[in-house]
Formats: structure tokens, C-alpha cells, sequence
């Protein structure tokens, strides 16, 4: 169809002219139909010819795109990725790695729902996701369950949050004796860190004022970025805060944060959801190497 002539297609296809004149009788042979009209001594397709060619042209241009498709999934250029987090990263952490990634990777679509923890391993359990961010519990040391593989993420101390100017800002480290007196805002009573607060604040014998309390990490930096209060802030909140109007230091005695990585347990991950992983680390440790520039063992 191409070279208009047996001689020209043997040339294109580097085959012999008899090869080529075969093929074109074992195809009419076997659509039982002409293909080409003979009389001039010359090949001219016949109409029927050019309606099968329109839809060979059809799958070798399907073939071209599964070769692409292919391609760029074994360069990590295509794929889908479902993530589900606890908002602690899902607000500023993950979307900084989505934005990044996707410079890289502009094929890519990655999906991310925040979710409180105990949903998070339900959902990965069941495949429908394939990475959960999930905040160890205070009972259980493990994220392991039916269906559920899991790895820890970070376990790193909480830092003081306070707002620029407070008589703690220029302070590195401060102890929850320092707190006394502060209006303090409280993460939610099912929360880790606020278990482990109340029972330093009960052994030292601190009143508090939960005045302010809140779910959510973000809603807390924020408040005391307007200078009403002072609070436990976590390292990636610390980081999506930094310039605006928040001292993070030291607390003592030290409360951590320990966060787990969910995957499936019966799928592996994808090449896509792989290279997501590496640039989900590697900004954490950027982030860690920032807030803790003294280390946090």
C-alpha cells in the first residue's frame, strides 16, 4: 500500500519480491477477496483493500500507543496513585511531594483523601488504596493486621510551638515546667501526644487552660502563629509554618511522634507508586535535617 509495487515493498521490508507476492495471495486467500487489482500490471488496491487498510493503520497505532504506554511506565512517566493520610501530613507535607513529583512525572495522577487512622488500614486491607500514612496508636506498637504491611515513617520528637516574640522564642529547649501559667492549646483527648501530655502535666502537678482545643495539627500552628496560645507542634507542621510567625524548640521530658507506612499486603507496589515513596522519604529527611539540625535520637 505503501511502496505501490511488489518490488518497492520487497525493497522496504528487506524481503525477496517472491516472499512479498506470497504474502499478499496468502492474505487475499485468506480474507477470500481481491486485494489488488492485476490488469495494468501493476498492484492497485481495491476499495475493499483500502477499507481493511484504514483499520490495520488502526491497530498498528494502538500497538505504537500500548509500546508508549509501556514506556512510560517503566520510566515511571504513567500510573495512578491512591493515597490516604492522616491530615498531620496531608495538608502541606504531601502536597509539597505531589507538586515536586509531578514536575517530574507530568503523566502521573496521584490522588490523596485524608483520613483519621483507624480507617486508614481498613482501606488498605481492602486494596483500594496504595499508601496509607497512619499515627501509631498509644496501646499498640504494631500497624501490622489481615491484609495490612506496615513500616515505620518516623518516630521523632513533638516540638514547642510559640509564637515570635514570646518570652520562650529565644529559648532551645523548654520543659513542661516552663509551661505553667500558658494558655495551651490541646490536641483532641483520642490524641497520642495529648495522653502523654496529660500525665506530665498530672506529675508536675500543672493546671491548664484547654481553652483552645482542636483536631487538626494546622488549626493549632495556626493559632499560635496569631500569638494566642503556645502547643506541641509536629515537624511537618513546624516546616509548613516556618515563615510565618512560629519559634519551635525543644521540649522536655520529649513526646513523640511515630507514624507508620500502610501497604497492601497481597499487591506489590507499582514502579509509579515506588518512585512516589523515594521522593515522600527523601523530603522528609530534608525536613527532619532542617527541624532537627542537632539530630532527634
Amino acid at each position: 500500500m505503501l511502496a505501490g509495487s511488489t518490488i518497492g515493498a520487497s525493497n522496504l521490508l528487506q524481503l525477496s519480491q517472491s516472499v512479498v507476492s506470497r504474502s499478499v495471495l496468502a492474505l487475499e486467500a485468506s480474507f477470500q477477496m481481491t486485494l489488488f487489482d492485476r490488469t495494468s500490471g501493476r498492484l492497485v488496491p481495491t476499495r475493499e483493500a483500502e477499507m481493511i487498510y484504514a483499520e490495520i493503520e488502526k491497530a498498528f497505532n494502538q500497538f505504537e500507543k500500548i509500546e508508549e504506554v509501556a514506556r512510560e511506565i517503566r520510566n515511571a512517566d504513567r500510573g495512578s496513585i491512591n493515597i490516604v493520610s492522616l491530615p498531620m501530613l496531608g495538608l502541606g507535607f504531601i502536597p509539597d511531594v505531589m507538586n515536586e513529583f509531578n514536575i517530574n512525572h507530568p503523566n502521573s495522577k496521584v490522588m490523596l483523601k485524608l483520613q483519621l487512622s483507624p480507617k486508614v488500614q481498613e482501606m488498605t486491607a481492602s486494596q483500594s488504596i496504595d499508601l496509607g500514612f497512619v499515627e501509631y496508636s498509644f496501646q499498640s506498637p504494631s500497624l501490622d493486621s489481615p491484609g495490612v504491611v506496615s513500616e515505620e515513617f518516623c518516630n521523632v520528637p513533638y516540638l514547642l510551638g510559640v509564637p515570635a516574640g514570646h518570652t520562650l522564642a529565644a529559648r532551645e529547649t523548654a520543659t513542661a515546667a516552663d509551661l505553667r501559667g500558658e494558655r495551651f492549646i490541646a490536641l483532641t483527648s483520642d490524641s497520642t501526644a495529648r495522653i502523654q501530655i496529660e500525665r506530665i502535666f498530672s506529675t508536675l502537678d500543672i493546671s491548664r487552660d484547654y481553652s483552645l482545643e482542636t483536631q487538626i495539627m494546622a488549626v493549632a500552628a495556626k493559632l499560635i502563629s496569631n500569638g494566642l496560645c503556645i502547643g506541641l507542634v509536629d515537624p511537618f507542621t513546624a516546616w509548613d509554618f516556618r515563615d510565618r510567625g512560629i519559634v519551635t524548640l525543644r521540649f522536655e521530658p520529649t513526646i513523640y511522634l511515630r507514624i507508620g507506612l500502610l501497604y497492601p499486603a497481597h499487591r506489590a507496589l507499582t514502579r509509579i507508586s515506588s518512585e512516589f515513596l523515594q521522593s515522600t522519604k527523601s523530603q522528609r529527611n530534608k525536613i527532619f535535617e532542617a527541624i532537627y539540625p542537632s539530630g532527634y535520637a
